[in-house]
């Protein structure tokens, strides 16, 4: 019976303590800073002056997407994107839609991602209209952006 107490008052204290970090209502994987570390299209990595210093930042149902200094896109130096954020655990793979801009400019982007360890993996159809079944490139319209988590300061 004692090891039952222990194993309950263990999880009692589990439960307490993460709902200390990830409040109600944050997925709790993906909260927190993620640099940009890798980028693919077309079944090939894209060199760094594509994503360098790209920063992605999950708050509770809120996104931020920080351009950096990626040049392509023109973004180098514009302020972050704000977004909203939703996830579905529950899908093979998991699913991840984020909604930028408003009114007429309002766009919702349909990924899907992968998490191992603090490696992030996000992938999405340019444009976002549709939801891509897997992670290739090749031969798609797909993009695949690799993030790390950024360690606490």
């Amino acid at each position: 019976m004692r090891t039952r107490g222990n194993i309950l008052g263990a999880g009692v204290l589990l439960a307490v303590f993460l709902s200390s970090v990830c409040p109600a209502g944050e997925p709790p994987s993906l909260v927190g800073e993620w640099a940009v570390v890798a980028m693919e299209r077309d079944g090939k990595a894209m060199g760094e002056i594509n994503y360098a210093g790209m920063r992605w930042t999950f708050a509770n149902d809120s996104l931020k997407l920080h351009p950096g200094r990626s040049t392509p896109a023109g973004l180098a130096g514009r302020p972050p994107l704000e977004c909203s954020y939703v996830v579905d655990d529950t899908q093979s793979p998991r699913r991840l839609d984020w909604t930028c801009g408003e009114g007429e400019k309002k766009q919702t982007i349909k990924a899907i991602y992968e998490l191992k360890n603090d490696v992030l993996r996000i992938c999405f159809v340019r444009y976002g209209k549709v939801r891509p079944e897997g992670f290739g490139t090749k031969d798609t319209d797909s993009v695949v952006y690799r993030l790390k988590r950024e360690k606490a300061k």
